[in-house]
Parts: C-alpha cells; structure tokens; sequence
C-alpha cells in the first residue's frame, strides 16, 4: 500500500493513540465531580491546555474548544456568529472563497435561512485570494472572513497575513482552518490577528473524531464548554510530533514531492505538474495526465494499491476546483492530488511513479485502440 491522499485523513500516531488511551484506562472520571478522580481529569485538563497553547504560540488567554469534528466547531461559529454579531449589528454578509470545502459552505449557506447573506469570492488563476480582491469584496455589511489557509486538494498556500491585516483593518472576524497548513508552514498565531482557528485532528496524525477551536480572547463565542480531556490529550501529541517533525517535513518531504514530480514529467512527457509558480504546501502536488481520465486513473492505481485523490466526500472535485482557478476543463478532468506525509519514504515514492507510469501507459493503449475501432 501507498498512501498518497494524506489531505483526506492521516494515520494516527502511536503517541496520539496512547495518550487518548489513559482516558479509557485510568483517568476516566467526569471532570465536573468534586472527588479525586473527577479532580485527576482536571489537572490533566489544565495541563494540556497550557501545552497547547505554548505549542501553538497563543496567548493564555485565548480560549480552547474541543468537538468531534472541525465541521461540528464551525456549526457552532456559525450560529454564536450569527447570534452575537449578526443580530446585533445588522452585519450580514458573510464570505469565503468559491473552493472551500462542501461541508463548510453548506453551514455558512444555512444562515441565508434567517437573514444572512454568503458571498464567495472567486480565487485567481493562482488558486489565491490577494489583499486587493479581499478589499473589492469588503462591503459595509461583511462581518466575518471564513476560508482554509492553503487548499486540501491543490496545496495553495493564502497570503493569509496580508488577509488578515486587512479584516483587522476593516473591524471584520476572520476565520481559519489550519488544519492542511499545521507542521507543514511556521505557525506563532500569536503574531497573526485571527479571531477563530480551527483544526481538525484527522488530518494532523490524531484520530478520527478529535478537532479544536482556538478562539481569541475578548472575542465572542456563545457554546457550551464541552470537556473533552482524551481528544485534547491526542491532539497535544499530535502537535508535538508535528513540530518536532516540521524541518524534516519541509524540507525531506518537499524533496520526495519534487523527485516525485520530476520523474513523473521525465516518464509521461506530456505530463503537466499544476501551480508550480505558486507558493504552495511542500507536501502536495497536483498532476494532469491529458487525454487520460483521473478517474480511470485513479481506479487502476486503486486497484494496484496506490491510493490518490481527484476531491468529492468531504471536499469539492478536484476538476472543479481548477476549472475555477481558470484551468481548461479538458486538463481539470485528467488530473489527480497527490499528498506526502512526514511518513511517506523514497521507496514508496518510487514504486508509486513505476504504478502511475504503468497505469497511464495502459490507458492510453485503451485510448488508442478505442480510436482506431
């Protein structure tokens, strides 16, 4: 098995998996009971909570909120969004970008039902949102950003501290979701003035069902504290693996993502390596294969145990992510996600390119005799 869809979930780590497993074990006691098993949960609590926010760079004031899922988190904004902002000042619309990912458009979607208003600003040939296109689309009304910082499926990178200087500018709540950016670019949030960041531990190498909100002191945010002390444990191991991990994820893994590219193009010559003029995450490569549906492609390399991406579950199509970042549709159809890890080795990388080389070539024999009958 080679598994190159890491922008879809991650393998957990030992050590994630083992610091969760206390709360089954041991320290299984309800963290609001007065007695001694209750008030172990609680130290536990305080300590990672502290841990955390020295890991992330925050301030110890910032608030943290555990949920199951990022998409369960930004429900939650969402409505405390719509209760202590909207509501309040009259400030209704709302925008993202026009790639983000289904679930999440669909939540900020659910506001137009009482009021509010979604509006999606386009992203350039470059996959990216500028501070000049930013401001065109900060009307009056705006009241919150919401977008990822770099995209699951094409690995651009947002130019996120010009984004951010000017919502602060302008008096508007931004939020981010770094869950594709954590321990694959320098994180100190302190520095940036995000209102609301989001992380979702399945694709940080914790578990399935784990994920954190990060809100900034002084803002507002209506919801339940909800103790969560094993998925906080988890996801304190998995940030510590990250960063200890991060200078060899930068550099180690963005060399594999490059062989990999490199001897992609020199095997298959009309290959095309997509947003390599772009800043993007050092993990993630996007390759067209002209002429060669992805989705048979990505059914043989399925089948021979090589496992990509072309978007659909949880994210939009691949094809229609790059249809709007102005690729021609007959080059979106044929292209495929390719994600590394800090796990990912040089062997894996190159069985995967002997697969993908055998698979196109097999294809395109199809291609042409399908032709000539």
């Amino acid at each position: 098995m080679i598994y190159l869809d890491h922008h879809s979930a991650t393998k957990p780590s030992l050590s994630a998996i083992e610091r969760m497993l206390v709360f089954f074990k041991t320290d299984w006691g309800d963290p609001l009971a007065p007695h001694f098993m209750g008030q172990q949960v609680v130290a536990s609590i305080r300590k990672n909570t502290k841990r955390f926010t020295d890991l992330l760079g925050l301030n110890p004031l910032d608030r943290i909120f555990c949920f199951q899922s990022r998409l369960e988190a930004l429900s939650h904004l969402a409505f405390s969004h719509y209760r202590n902002t909207v509501y309040q000042t009259g400030k209704n619309q709302i925008l993202t970008t026009n790639i983000e990912d289904i679930g999440s458009l669909e939540i900020w979607r659910e506001l137009e039902d009482i009021g509010c208003i979604c509006r999606q600003i386009e992203v350039n040939e470059q996959g990216q949102i500028t501070q000049e296109m930013l401001d065109k689309a900060l009307l009056p009304k705006v009241s919150i950003l919401s977008l990822s910082w770099a995209s699951p499926m094409t690995g651009i990178i947002h130019p996120l501290a010009d984004l951010a200087a000017l919502c602060k500018e302008r008096g508007i709540l931004l939020h981010v979701d770094a869950s594709s950016v954590l321990g694959k670019a320098h994180l100190c949030l302190r520095d940036l003035p995000i209102d609301f960041l989001t992380l979702e531990g399945s694709l940080i190498h914790a578990p399935q069902g784990t994920s954190v909100m990060i809100v900034k002191e002084h803002t507002l945010f209506s919801c339940p504290q909800q103790q969560m002390p094993a998925s906080l444990a988890c996801l304190v191991a998995a940030l510590e693996e990250n960063i200890a991990l991060f200078e060899s994820t930068c550099l180690e893994t963005a060399r594999l993502r490059d062989e990999f590219e490199q001897k992609i193009s020199l095997q298959i010559s009309d290959a095309k390596i997509l947003f390599t003029h772009v800043e993007r995450l050092p993990n993630c490569s996007v390759i067209a294969f002209p002429a060669i549906h992805a989705e048979a492609l990505l059914y043989l390399l399925n089948r021979k145990g090589v496992f990509a991406s072309i978007g659909s579950g949880q994210y939009q199509l691949l094809s229609q992510i790059l249809i709007k970042c102005n690729i021609a549709p007959e080059l979106a159809y044929t292209a495929i996600s390719f994600s590394l890890s800090y796990e990912t080795t040089e062997d894996q990388i190159e069985a995967a390119v002997c697969i993908i080389v055998d698979c196109v070539r097999q294809l395109k024999k199809m291609t042409l005799l399908g032709d000539a009958l």
